[in-house]
């Protein structure tokens, strides 16, 4: 394979989403494969300066990821990021569209053979691949599980994924939940879909021990949401002060466009709690906060997460710090008994017991866990090796 064309929506110039974050990894792999493809050529919907999402900091490794690989960027204007609203089926067919364009431009028939797209993110779920080029997408989620009376959305996919089995395009998930939620609705994929899940490099594991001392603090963070769940983690927490459980909360909530009302009484129940301190502006460094080392658990209260980045950062960067889920969707697929805290409901009870056993782990408990979690990070999350395996089984790499 000599030319690699990636498709990305969110992890080029921000990474608000699990899904950014994990296409800022895959990028980085990419660069550490130094001279493998001839060429690479980025694909990316543009988000501008001046809008909520743009990142400084991802766009400055971006550019030195095209500046040291000598990588071509396209950018596919949009503008529903500065228009205070979700993107929708209209946005989504125009960036794909624009997408399919630049894929038939920068690959004539004469090279075909030797090129390969890697395509990620819903925006890009209806782009049309020319015949001959080797295709995979990454899928991270479904509309069937996070908007399932979302009719736009499911036609779309239902078209999207009758255009992948016509073109004989490969799939990727990040977890088994998914991709069984996949193979439920489309069967006829089932050996074209491979598992990719989300990983780190090995640099980044942070070194044990854990050290013997009390751990009152909790992290919570996600997209300002009503399914993701923070504001059960609030109501936990109080729970926990009002049994007499001394516990902090650092509750990082990310503004959503069209959940404005949500994110106004999350904020007014936080404000309105003694022990949470509500973040709203990107934190530079997540993997210090991780680090604490009076931090007890990182908590994870999504009702219909496909995967779960948190709790294999948790594994990764933790100081002492278990994760604490809810018993649905991938999360329990990333975290067990073994390795954190299973809550048995999607309610703030479940979840104030989970973080009272989280909060009072032995240290041999703990250290237990946190050890757990490391083989469970080596075993199933190395970046580099989950990559290079997915790439390899679809043809993206080898010979």
């Amino acid at each position: 394979m000599r030319h690699l064309l990636v498709m990305m929506n969110d992890g080029v110039f921000s990474r608000r989403t699990g899904a950014g974050r994990a296409n800022e990894n895959m990028l980085q792999f990419i660069g550490s494969m130094g001279d493998h493809w001839a060429r690479v050529t980025i694909v990316a919907t543009k988000v501008s300066p001046d809008s909520p999402a743009w990142d400084e900091r991802v766009w400055r490794r971006t550019e030195a990821l095209l500046s040291k690989g000598g990588w071509d960027l396209l950018e596919i204007p949009n503008g529903y990021e500065l228009r205070g609203r979700y993107a929708g089926i209209a946005e989504w067919s125009a960036i794909s569209h624009a997408a399919s364009d630049l894929a038939s431009r920068v690959t004539p028939d004469n090279s075909r053979s030797a090129t390969g797209l890697l395509s990620s993110d819903v925006p890009f779920l209806g782009v049309v691949c020319p015949r001959g080029v080797t295709w995979l997408h990454v899928t991270h989620t479904l509309a069937t599980l996070q908007a399932p009376d979302d009719a736009d959305w499911c036609r779309w996919e239902v078209e999207a994924y009758g255009t992948w089995l016509a073109r004989n395009g490969r799939l990727a998930v990040p977890s088994n939940f998914l991709r069984t939620s996949l193979l439920a609705s489309w069967p006829d994929l089932a050996s074209r879909v491979s598992l990719w899940r989300y990983g780190f490099p090995i640099s980044e594991l942070r070194a044990l021990p854990v050290e013997d001392k009390e751990r009152r603090s909790v992290l919570a963070y996600g997209r300002a949401l009503p399914r993701k769940g923070l504001h059960l983690v609030v109501a936990a927490v109080d729970m926990l002060q009002a049994s007499g459980l001394q516990i902090r909360l650092t509750l990082i909530a990310i503004p959503e466009a069209g959940a404005d009302d949500y994110f106004r009484q999350l904020s007014g129940v936080a404000d309105a709690s003694a022990s949470t301190r509500l973040l709203t502006s990107r934190v530079e460094d997540m993997s210090a906060l991780y680090g604490h080392d009076d931090l007890a658990a990182v908590v994870v209260p999504s009702m219909d997460e496909p995967t779960g980045l948190a709790p294999v950062e948790t594994y990764c960067w933790g100081a002492g710090a278990v994760p604490v889920v809810v018993d649905s969707g991938g999360l329990v697929e990333s975290v067990d008994h073994a390795t954190g805290i299973v809550a048995k409901g999607w309610d703030a009870q479940s979840l104030a017991e989970a973080i009272r056993a989280a909060v009072e782990l032995s240290v041999m408990d703990r250290f237990r866990m946190v050890e757990a979690g490391r083989q469970r990070f080596l075993r199933d999350y190395h970046l580099h090796r989950n990559a290079v395996q997915a790439m390899t089984a679809c043809g993206l790499l080898g010979s």
